[in-house]
This record gives structure tokens, sequence and C-alpha cells, in this order.
């Protein structure tokens, strides 16, 4: 169901979508990189990251915190929430950890083993999130501006989900926290634990997971000849061009939104554990994402 709304601009989202992926891509690059990790590669890191996380993503920040005082919870509210934990304990482990060391190495290796805690960094993941959530933000602009839509049904399915997931996890952390307080665990391993469950549990594909089937969907529609899909009559023919291709986007938005929680839902054992390492939340994030754009460029075969 899409309903009609006054087309939103594109250009706000699009420079904050520009700016974080510019700031962004070198930060992924040295944390999943072995060779690009230069001596005091992490405090640059930092400084690029701090805008993205700052500035970019203020937006979700904004919109958290409005929804905190409702006593709400949206998929900004997860991005916001990620980000920071991911941001926050790399900013700690920097700061009074080991991280901060010259000579620091993150070799990308996809093994579960326990983390330390104080030397981990999760910069990349915390600009690749929030690069994601502004990618979404920017395909659901671009599909208003297109096609004069308001907000899909699909969209706010992430926004429902969001609405569980957040006190679900917010619970595992403060049980993850508890529970190795409990065991005799140190404040670090704990602590190192609980913050790896908020980060895992962002999923960075969710944010966009929506906003880019309806997008592609509505680009290959222009394609056929097919712009308008507002205003689709329910008696309009099943075999009809256009009932299709909206039937087409609601089946690809369901297995994106699918594709996007399942990595991170996966890894959540592991966060708890305090046996996620930046390497594997950042390949979850990875993952995640390519999974999500490889099902959305489907449709661009719907005939």
């Amino acid at each position: 169901m899409v309903t009609q709304h006054e087309p939103a601009s594109t250009d706000a989202p699009r420079q904050r979508l520009v700016v974080s992926t510019a700031l962004s891509a070198p930060v992924v690059a040295m944390a999943m990189v072995g060779p690009h990790q230069f001596t005091h590669w992490q405090w640059i890191s930092l400084t690029l990251a701090a805008p993205v996380i700052g500035w970019a993503a203020f937006p979700f920040h904004r919109a958290a915190w409005a929804n905190l005082r409702q006593g709400t919870a949206t998929m900004d509210t997860l991005v916001s929430l990620g980000t920071l934990a991911a941001f926050g304990w790399s900013l700690y482990a920097l700061l009074f950890g080991t991280a901060g060391r010259p000579g620091l190495s993150h070799p990308f290796e996809l093994t579960v083993r326990r983390m330390s805690g104080d030397g981990d960094l999760y910069l990349g993941v915390a600009a690749g999130i929030t690069t994601c959530a502004l990618a979404g933000r920017y395909f659901e602009a671009e599909s208003r501006r297109m096609t004069g839509t308001g907000r899909w049904v699909p969209p706010d399915t992430a926004d429902r989900i969001s609405a569980v997931l957040v006190p679900s996890v917010l619970a595992l952390a403060a049980g993850t926290l508890t529970f190795w307080l409990g065991t005799g665990a140190s404040v670090t391993m704990a602590c190192t634990a609980a913050v790896a469950v908020l980060i895992v549990a962002c999923p960075c594909a969710l944010a966009a997971a929506a906003p880019a089937a309806l997008l592609t969907g509505i680009e290959r529609g222009v394609r056929l000849g097919q712009v308008s899909l507002v205003d689709v009559h329910p008696a309009e023919s099943r075999g009809d061009t256009r009932i299709r291709l909206l039937e087409r986007i609601a089946r690809t938005v369901k297995v994106n939104l699918f594709l996007a929680l399942a990595c991170n839902v996966a890894a959540l054992p592991l966060a708890a554990a305090g046996l996620l390492s930046p390497a594997l939340a950042g390949a979850a994030m990875v993952l995640s994402a390519v999974s999500v754009a490889s099902n959305t460029l489907r449709l661009r075969t719907f005939r």
C-alpha cells in the first residue's frame, strides 16, 4: 500500500550520506585490512569516525531522544543505540585501555575467542551502521521525490520490528552484564560482552532494507512505463503490471528484513558470551548489507 504525500527534498539526506560515505570508507578499510593499519591508524580512525557519529548520525540521535521522551522505540533508536555503543566503547578503549598504543594491530581473523575488551575498536562498525542507515533515509526520500509517495507499509515494518527489538536488546545486554559480574568476571570483560550485544543487535542493513527495495522497484516501474504506484485500485487485475510490481516489491522487502536481521541475531550468542571480535562484528555487518543489496537488485529483472 502506498499513500500520497508531498515529495520530500533529497538534498539533506544526500549531503549527509555523501560525507558519511567519504569519511567511513577509510575507517572501515583500516579496521578490516591489516596492511592499512599503519602506526597510529586508530587515532586517524577516531578522527574520521567522530563527525560521522556526531554530525551525520545526529538525526538518528535526535529522533531517538524524542522517542525516549515518548516511551517509544523506532529504527532511529536502534541506529543511535548501536552507533553510540560502538563509538563509546572504542573511545574508552583508546583513552583508558590498550587500543591507543602505537603499533596496534587488529588482524581480520574470523575466529571465535574471548576478547579482552579494552583493546577492541568498533569504529568501523559504528561508521558503517551510520552510512547504511543514511542510505536508507536517502532511498526513501528519493522514492518520494520520484513518485510523490509517503510512508509505505514495509518501511513502517522496520519501525515495528525495532519497537520490539530495542527493549529486548536492552534486557539482553543488562542480563549479560549481570551474569558475567555474577560469575566473578572482571568489570571490563562484563562490560565488553554487554556492549557487544548492543553493537551486534543493530542490523546495519535494516534501515535500508525496505527503502532500497522500494526505490529499485519504482525505478524498474519507470523503465517499464509504469511510473505511478499510487492510487492502485483494489479491483485492478492481479495480472496488471503495477499490481505485480507492488507484490514483487513487498516480497523483496520481507526477504530483505529477514536477511538484515538474520546475520546479527545469529551473532548475539557470541556477543553475550564475550566472543564477538571487531572482525566478526564487521563481517556480520558486511554480510547483512551484501545480502540485502543482492536480493534488492533482483527487482531489476522484473518483467
